[in-house]
């Protein structure tokens, strides 16, 4: 892992480990990409992937990459956290420490089909990093967080984010999403209705 922000969960989740190793009772949650709240379509568009996909509606390009975004919307989130944490409560003897909070990997190209109002057209990395770099000074947050974001698909560490922090213990979305029906919740709604209102709330 090259990036501090990555280098920095994986201290973060190995001293939470340490502590659960002495006795400490505690749970990692894995928070996908956060899209917008459904109810109150609140939306962050200074995070990297929020920044790289308003730089693809600025140059109206998007690059053609196999990379998936483990994605998961603001309220459904919250939602996921608070029943799996108040099952844990109720259920003292199980084991499971680490949750993956996903409602589905989504792919670049797939964000941007919900976007009705624009096309996009799909280019290589090297022709996106053109393109984005000819039409912004990297003045707002948005832009510099977008450009992180483009170079952690361009040296392909979009997807070692998960196996690496995985080593330890590795719970993949669908164990997490048994517990969740256990506590006697699961996800709802269509991920293409949750993409959409994302993508509507970020771009438009």
């Amino acid at each position: 892992m090259n990036n501090g922000y990555c280098q920095s969960k994986w201290v973060a989740e190995e001293l939470v480990w340490r502590s659960m190793d002495g006795g400490v009772p505690a749970v990692i949650y894995r928070i996908g990409e956060l899209g917008s709240h459904r109810v109150h379509s609140l939306v962050n568009k200074e995070d990297a992937v929020g920044g790289f996909l308003i730089g693809c509606k600025k140059i109206l390009t998007c690059p053609d990459v196999q990379n998936t975004i483990p994605f998961v919307s603001l309220d459904g989130a919250i939602t996921s956290i608070l029943s799996i944490s108040q099952y844990l409560m109720e259920n003292t003897k199980n084991t499971q420490r680490v949750f993956h909070i996903v409602e589905k990997n989504v792919s670049i190209q797939e964000f941007l089909t919900h976007d009705e109002t624009r096309c996009y057209e799909s280019v290589t990395l090297s022709e996106w990093e053109t393109e984005f770099k000819s039409v912004t000074e990297f003045r707002k947050i948005e832009d510099v967080s977008g450009w992180i974001f483009f170079n952690t698909l361009k040296r392909g560490e979009l997807n070692k984010t998960t196996s690496v922090l995985g080593s330890r213990i590795y719970s993949d979305t669908k164990k997490t999403d048994e517990f969740l029906i256990q506590s006697q919740y699961i996800y709802k709604d269509d991920i293409g209705d949750i993409c959409k209102h994302y993508i509507n709330s970020l771009l438009n």
